[in-house]
C-alpha cells in the first residue's frame, strides 16, 4: 500500500508514542494534520503558532517527554521561533516540524520560500531538512531521541512540500528509541563531594531543571532528609522539593547563597539566574560541587572543586548512599536556625503587607489569597513582570513541575499558552494562570482555543492598568487602561468576574473553578490591583550589589 509523505509523517508520530500536537492549519501541512487526527492523535489548533510552541513547552515540562508542533511554511514556521528560542534556553524537548516550499522552488523565489533550517540551527539541538519521503520515519525517530536525551532541548525538522506529497510503499519500521540515559557518578568523585560537605559548616544545595527532566525529585528529597542540608531551587525547578519542607527556607535565599561555605549545584547551568555562581550573590570563598549530565555545563564561570558528569537521579542516590555508609549525623544546627529566623522574618513582612488595607488592593493581597486557596495538586502558571516577583515570594510551590513561568528567557505572554499545554498534560487537576494584564494581551484569543478544545483553565488577571508597576505611571507606553477582561472572556464563551476587594477573592476563585468543572470552559477573574513595584526589597531580605533581572534570584 502506498503512502504519501504526509501520511508517513502521521504514522511515524503515532508509532513513536505521540498522543497530541499543536498546530495552525496551512500548507503544505494540511494533509499531514488531517492524517494525524484520522489515526487518533489529538490535534489542538491554536490562534498563533507562537502560542502553540509555548503550549508544547509546558506539555513537555509536565510530562518530561517531547511535545510536537506542526507548522506551515514561511511565516507559520517563523512564528514558532520565539517559542523555540524559549525552549532552547529553558532546555525543553519541543519538536517543531515545519512544512516548507518545494525544494525546486526554494532558490527561485517560490511562495513562502525561506531557509527555515538556517533560522532554526542556532536555537535548536538539531535542525534538519528531510530530503526524501523514505527518510521520514528515521528523521522523526532521531528528532525525538535528540530532543529528550542528554541535556534536553528543541529540534526542528523541515519537510518540503514535494517530500510531503511524494508517495512510497514503505511502512514505518520501528527502531527502538534511545531510552533515558542515566550515567552514574564516579564513585571517587562522590566520596570527594561528601568529604567537602562533611567539612562544611554552612552547606547549601541548589537544584535546577535537570532534577525535573531526570525525575529526580524523590532522590532529592531523600538526600535532603538524610543530610539535613538546606535546599534551594532555580525558578523553573520550583516544587522539586516542597517549599514547606523542613529543609526549605525560601525567605532566606540571599543569606544562604551569600554566607554558604559549600555549594552543591545539581542539574542547572551557571547563568544569570544564579549570578553565574559568582559574588556578590554567592560567597567568593565557598567550595563548589557541581553535578550535571552535560559536561559543558560544568566549571563554566567558576571552577568546581568537584565536577561530576552524571544523571541527577543516579548522583543524588549515590550521595545519599555514601552519607548512610559513613553514618552521617546531621550537624550545622546553628546554620539551620539562622536561615529559619531570616525566613520567618521575611514571611512575617509578607503577611503584614498582604493584610494591609489599600485601594486598589496590593498585589500581595491577591497572591496571599491565591496561595491559601490553591489546591495542593494544582498547576500554577505565572506570567508577567510585577506579579511574577510578588507571586514567587508569596505563593508556595509544592509539587515538581507544577509551577511554570517565563523562565530564564523571560518570555512575556507565555501564561495562557502554557496553561493550554498544562491542561493537556494534567487534565485531571486544576490549572490556574496568574497573569499581568499586559502579559495576557499577547495571546488573549487562546481563550477561544481553550473553549473549542475543552481546556477549562482558570485565569486570574492582576490588573494594574499597564506595563510594570511603581510610582512612574507616566512613562510613555506604560498605560493600558483597566481593560474589562471579564467582559472579553464572556464574549469568547468563558465565565468572567471582576474583583476590587480582597474579601471577594476566594468566592470568585471558587465560582471560577466550579464553572470550569461543570462547563469544561475557561473562567477569568479580573482583579484590580495597585501599581506596587515588585523590584523593591521592602518585603524580603536585602541583597547588596545584586543586579536586577527579569526573573530575580
Amino acid at each position: 500500500m502506498t503512502r504519501t509523505g504526509s501520511e508517513l509523517l502521521a504514522d511515524s508520530l503515532h508509532a513513536y508514542g505521540l498522543e497530541s500536537f499543536f498546530y495552525l492549519i496551512g500548507g503544505p501541512m494540511v494533509e499531514a494534520t488531517e492524517a494525524a487526527v484520522r489515526i487518533g492523535l489529538r490535534g489542538i489548533d491554536v490562534r498563533d503558532e507562537r502560542a502553540g510552541t509555548f503550549a508544547a513547552v509546558a506539555l513537555s515540562r509536565l510530562r518530561q517527554e517531547p511535545a510536537v508542533v506542526l507548522a506551515c511554511s514561511g511565516p507559520g514556521t517563523t512564528n514558532t521561533v520565539t517559542g523555540v528560542s524559549h525552549a532552547f534556553v529553558d532546555g525543553a524537548p519541543v519538536v517543531v516540524i515545519g512544512g516548507s516550499a518545494a525544494r525546486h522552488h526554494q532558490d527561485r523565489g517560490g511562495f513562502q520560500a525561506t531557509d527555515q533550517v538556517a533560522i532554526m540551527k542556532p536555537i535548536t539541538k538539531w535542525a534538519h531538512q528531510v530530503q526524501t519521503v523514505r527518510e521520514i520515519p528515521e528523521a522523526v525517530r532521531r528528532a525525538l531521541d535528540v530532543a529528550r536525551t542528554g541535556s534536553p532541548g528543541p529540534v526542528y525538522l523541515d519537510l518540503p512540500a514535494d517530500v510531503l506529497h511524494d508517495v512510497t510503499d514503505i511502512a514505518v519500521e520501528l527502531r527502538p528509541p534511545i531510552g533515558a540515559l542515566r550515567p552514574p557518578a564516579d564513585d571517587s568523585l562522590v566520596r570527594k563531594a561528601i568529604d567537602l560537605l562533611e567539612a562544611a559548616d554552612r552547606p547549601v544545595v541548589i537544584a535546577g531543571s535537570g532534577v525535573i527532566w531526570s525525575r529526580a525529585w524523590d532522590a532529592l528529597v531523600d538526600f535532603a532528609e538524610a543530610s539535613r542540608i538546606p535546599v534551594y531551587t532555580t525558578p523553573m525547578a520550583r516544587g522539586v522539593i516542597p517549599e514547606d519542607h523542613p529543609t526549605m527556607f525560601p525567605g532566606a535565599r540571599s543569606t544562604a547563597f551569600r554566607e554558604s561555605d559549600c555549594l552543591l549545584v545539581v542539574g542547572t547551568r551557571s547563568t544569570y539566574v544564579i549570578n553565574w555562581l559568582l559574588p556578590p550573590v554567592m560567597s567568593a570563598t565557598s567550595r563548589l560541587i557541581e553535578i550535571n549530565i552535560d559536561p559543558a555545563a560544568l566549571s563554566t564561570f567558576r571552577s568546581a572543586d568537584v565536577a561530576i558528569q552524571a544523571d541527577a537521579t543516579m548522583a543524588l542516590g549515590q550521595l545519599a548512599a555514601e552519607l548512610r555508609r559513613r553514618g552521617w549525623e546531621a550537624g550545622h544546627g546553628a546554620w539551620i536556625e539562622r536561615l529559619a529566623a531570616v525566613h520567618e522574618s521575611a514571611r512575617t513582612k509578607l503577611r503584614e503587607a498582604a493584610a494591609t488595607p489599600s485601594q486598589p488592593m496590593h498585589p500581595l493581597s491577591l497572591c496571599a489569597a491565591l496561595d491559601g486557596w490553591l489546591p495542593r495538586d494544582a498547576v500554577l502558571v505565572v506570567d508577567g513582570h510585577e506579579i511574577l516577583g510578588f507571586s514567587r515570594r508569596a505563593i508556595v510551590a509544592r509539587l515538581p513541575g507544577h509551577t511554570l513561568g517565563p523562565g530564564p528567557y523571560g518570555t512575556m505572554g507565555v501564561g495562557l499558552p502554557f496553561a493550554l499545554g498544562a491542561k493537556v498534560a494534567r487534565p485531571d487537576v486544576p490549572v490556574v494562570v496568574l497573569t499581568g494584564d499586559g502579559a495576557l494581551g499577547y495571546h488573549l484569543l487562546e481563550l477561544d482555543t481553550a473553549v473549542r478544545h475543552g481546556l477549562p483553565v482558570v485565569v486570574v488577571v492582576s490588573n494594574n492598568g499597564g506595563w510594570a508597576g511603581g510610582e512612574r505611571t507616566d512613562r510613555p507606553g506604560r498605560a493600558l487602561g483597566y481593560t474589562p477582561y471579564e467582559r472579553l472572556a464572556e464574549a469568547l464563551g468563558c465565565w468572567g468576574s471582576k474583583v476590587t476587594e480582597p474579601s471577594q477573592l476566594v468566592a470568585a476563585f471558587d465560582q471560577a473553578l466550579d464553572f470550569t468543572l461543570k462547563e469544561c470552559r475557561p473562567a477569568v477573574v479580573n482583579v484590580v490591583v495597585s501599581t506596587a513595584q515588585a523590584g523593591g526589597r521592602s518585603f524580603t531580605e536585602s541583597r547588596p550589589g545584586q543586579q536586577q533581572s527579569y526573573d530575580p534570584v
